[in-house]
């Protein structure tokens, strides 16, 4: 690929910065999820919490409670249903950009570029071409 055109070594670099941007978004969202998962942990421990001090104390009510934390425990996974969607949306991005950079010779993940084509550019540099 010695011969490689200007925009052709200009559409790989775009899609470099993709990759990146793909890659950044799936690791965030990924976090996310491991976030939403503490937390319903942590409403499951209160649920746990809840019912046995009910159980402890014979006819206190903690339904009220429980129902509301049973509740949240249904948004918890509607959130955490979103993320994983999310997620796999980056991933899948993440991937078919991944592949037509293989395509044209490029394998980011072994550091294996066309001949003339320099990755140590900035994202922080790019132009609009203004």
């Amino acid at each position: 690929m010695a011969g490689m055109s200007d925009s052709l070594r200009k559409e790989i670099q775009e899609k470099m910065w993709s990759l990146q941007s793909h890659i950044e978004s799936y690791t965030e969202s990924m976090r996310v999820q491991q976030d939403i998962n503490r937390h319903h942990v942590a409403v499951e421990l209160k649920i746990v919490a809840a019912r046995d001090e009910q159980n402890k104390l014979l006819g206190a009510d903690n339904g009220i409670l429980i129902a509301f934390l049973e509740a949240e425990l249904d948004t918890i996974f509607e959130h955490f249903k979103a993320q994983v969607k999310e997620s796999e949306g980056h991933r899948q991005q993440a991937m078919a950009t991944g592949g037509w950079l293989l395509e044209r010779g490029v394998d980011v993940m072994k550091g294996k570029y066309p001949e003339g084509l320099k990755w140590n550019v900035s994202r922080a540099t790019q132009t609009d071409g203004a």
